[in-house]
C-alpha cells in the first residue's frame, strides 16, 4: 500500500445519519430478541431464585450486557454495508503499525 492514495468522501450529516440508522434499527431489532427470549428464560429463573430488588438489578445488568454483546456483530455489519451513495473502508494510518 506504499505510496497509494487513498481517496474519500465528505463526511457529512446524511452519510452519519445512515450510519447511525444503520446501526440503531439493527440494534434495537436484534436486541429487542435476544433480550426477549433471555426474559422469559432468565425471567422465570430469577424469579424463582433471588428476591425482587436483587431480582431487578440483576436483570437490568444483563439484558444490558446482552445488549453490548449484540452491538459488536451489529457495527461490524454496519462497516461492511454499502450505503446508497458511499461503503466504509478501513485504511490503516501511516504513522503506526497495524493492529491485529
Amino acid at each position: 500500500m506504499e505510496g497509494t492514495e487513498t481517496q474519500g468522501l465528505e463526511v457529512t450529516w446524511n452519510r452519519a445519519l445512515a450510519v447511525l440508522w444503520g446501526f440503531l434499527w439493527r440494534l434495537v431489532f436484534l436486541a429487542g430478541v435476544v433480550n426477549a427470549i433471555a426474559a422469559g428464560v432468565f425471567g422465570v429463573v430469577v424469579a424463582f431464585v433471588l428476591t425482587p430488588p436483587i431480582a431487578s438489578v440483576v436483570s437490568v445488568a444483563v439484558f444490558l450486557v446482552l445488549t453490548l454483546v449484540s452491538a459488536v456483530p451489529i457495527m461490524r455489519s454496519v462497516l461492511t454495508n454499502r450505503f446508497a451513495d458511499f461503503s466504509i473502508r478501513l485504511v490503516p494510518n501511516e504513522d503506526g503499525p497495524p493492529t491485529p
